[in-house]
């Protein structure tokens, strides 16, 4: 078995694995990578390529027998890969993640990754290994996992983008398409500003921000302003099929999707591992010819919603969560919290986390430029 350990400040993830897995080691590229193993609690990650068949002691089932659980683990099967969670809500034990590859589904996945490689809306999907890591890493399995798991030690997944300057973060939420990408480049261009994260972020009860790992998420819209480093990265990493792909795809009025890992994007400085929280706005989008506003907003507000906003990226956890809730024993509803308990707890850590921090609700016109956001922080 390989073995790496990374530290995605509070947590440590220690990844094992029967191959190599280098495309999955990248995600976490820019993590710190710790020597050996570590005291910490931790989220322990076992990936499988042989034909292992997953076994937990299996008391209850949901979805004819696609998923199946106990008091203290659940497994998902898919056709791709099935994957078992043990402790994901027990504070005192690490989270264990069992992937296991199912490659006597072969032909299934090889057609599913043709479908996904003509689709419009993403470039990036070329070989079957790629398009199994974006799957684990992104929405199917390791995205909610790791960010349930950021609660175990006081901290929470946010849907932000965040930069700093001079050790102070700015963080931007909202719902996707608000235009955070954008602004987070545009704070980019000036000198001093760093980095964090474009679109998801990890918030400490203390204040602290750290980036989420997980490669950028860059649309075409977001090139719309022209930034150049995002013109550039896309145009250095396209292959010339995509570049193609790409330029139809805008001239027919899509939205064509490329993801690339933030060390592709920025040189080494532009790049910054934490910061403390100093201002958080949350951006909401209102119609075409309307002017910037930037009103007061209470914490509980800001709190709510920048929760909802978070979990409607988390549409996994209430899949899992209401499967076993509505028909587990009463031992299973004591071990799984529900939606209500899982999002009061959110909001309990990130009202902590915010507490210090100056809060704004922005109203930004769906043809409003970043720089108007910029400039608000900048006189501030």
């Amino acid at each position: 078995m390989y073995k790496r350990v990374y530290r995605i400040d509070p947590i440590t993830i220690e990844i094992n694995s029967d191959d190599r897995n280098e495309e999955l080691m990248s995600t976490f590229q820019y993590c710190k990578s710790v020597q050996g193993a570590s005291d910490d609690r931790k989220i322990v990650i076992n990936i499988f390529h042989k034909d292992i068949e997953p076994k937990i002691e299996e008391r209850f089932y949901s979805l004819s027998g696609s998923v199946a659980f106990n008091k203290d683990e659940y497994i998902i099967k898919g056709h791709r890969f099935s994957y078992s969670v043990k402790n994901l809500f027990n504070r005192l034990e690490d989270t264990i993640v069992n992937i296991y590859w199912n490659s006597q589904n072969a032909v299934k996945t090889g057609v599913m990754r043709i479908a996904n490689s003509i689709r419009p809306s993403r470039l990036d999907a070329h070989s079957k290994r790629e398009e199994e890591i974006l799957h684990i890493t992104h929405y199917g399995c390791l995205w909610y996992i790791v960010a349930i798991s950021l609660m175990k030690y006081d901290s929470v997944f946010v849907h932000a983008g965040v930069v700093s300057k001079n050790g102070r973060a700015v963080m931007l939420a909202g719902s996707g398409g608000c235009g955070k990408t954008s602004t987070i480049m545009d704070f980019l261009k000036k000198d001093g500003w760093q980095y964090i994260s474009e679109d998801f972020a990890i918030v400490h009860k203390s204040g602290i921000v750290y980036p989420f790992p997980r490669k950028m998420a860059i649309y075409s819209s977001d090139l719309r302003f022209g930034n150049i480093t995002l013109n550039e990265a896309i145009s250095k990493n396209l292959t010339n099929w995509e570049r193609f792909k790409w330029s139809f795809l805008v001239r027919i009025g899509k939205d064509p999707l490329y993801h690339l890992p933030p060390q592709m994007v920025f040189k080494e400085e532009k790049i910054a591992t934490s910061a403390d929280l100093d201002k958080v706005l949350f951006m909401s989008r209102v119609p075409k010819g309307y002017n910037f506003k930037f009103e007061d907003i209470q914490i509980d507000s800001i709190v709510d919603r920048i929760t909802d906003s978070s979990y409607r990226e988390l549409k996994e956890v209430f899949e899992v969560i209401c499967n076993i809730r509505a028909n587990g024993d009463q031992e299973c509803l004591c071990t799984y919290p529900s939606l209500n308990d899982l999002m009061a707890l959110h909001r309990d850590i990130l009202a902590e986390a915010l507490s210090k921090a100056s809060k704004k609700l922005v109203r930004v016109p769906l043809d409003g430029k970043p720089s108007n956001i910029l400039e608000e922080v900048a006189e501030d």
